[in-house]
């Protein structure tokens, strides 16, 4: 069922690149909705909510799900609300990895290098970005950041990296989802953001208890 799911996930989500490229939006809906609905029934079919960590999780793959719907339309005001649905899913890994249990000292030393990567990416997009956006992309570099210092911390603590590294491949796909709106509109972006981001997904299902 796990295998067979995240398969279905991933194909879906190969479609959505291919409705992409096609300028398809009745199949972009349908296939994006699609592959983001199916790591919500994963995680339920996982056990999510048996554990703390698991509602927590389960609470962020929803606001996932609620920013990849609001992500599809062009609007700036859409945009702005779906960036707001990806910080609180950010939000709730944070306390998801609170609940679990995170070494400070190593998530202070990880947080570190991603300061400086994070204001990199920041001197790359900000030239780019309109004024009603620039707080809401900043706020969003920052609890990005905070998200994979504090998974580093779990992953140090447990000798878990599987936590790291679903973090991470979170943090790289907003990279492409950044360039995609920010910098140059490409197949390219999505090409290698989308099955990272999904794949993000599935990972941190992996880490559920049940």
């Amino acid at each position: 069922m796990f295998w067979g799911l995240s398969a279905a996930m991933l194909i879906l989500a190969m479609a959505y690149v291919y409705a992409e490229y096609r300028n398809n939006l009745p199949l972009v809906w349908v296939t994006k909705i699609g592959a983001s609905t199916a790591f919500l029934v994963l995680a339920w079919q996982q056990g999510a909510t048996d554990s703390s960590y698991g509602q927590w999780i389960l609470i962020s793959l929803c606001c996932s799900w609620l920013g990849d719907v609001l992500l599809i339309p062009r609007q700036d005001a859409i945009f702005k609300i779906g960036i707001f649905s990806f910080f609180l899913a950010h939000v709730g890994y944070i306390v998801a990895f609170t609940c679990l249990g995170i070494d400070p000292t190593s998530a202070l030393i990880a947080a570190a290098p991603l300061l400086v990567a994070g204001g990199l990416i920041l001197r790359w997009l900000l030239p780019t970005v309109s004024g009603d956006l620039r707080v809401p992309v900043i706020a969003y570099v920052i609890v990005i950041t905070a998200m994979v210092a504090t998974s580093i911390g779990v992953a140090w603590r447990f000798d878990w990296p599987i936590i790291g590294v679903a973090a991470t491949m979170f943090w790289l796909s907003d990279l492409s989802v950044a360039r995609e709106r920010f910098i140059q509109s490409a197949l390219i972006n999505r090409l290698w953001g989308i099955p990272m981001y999904y794949g993000a997904q599935i990972v941190f299902i992996t880490t559920l208890p049940g």
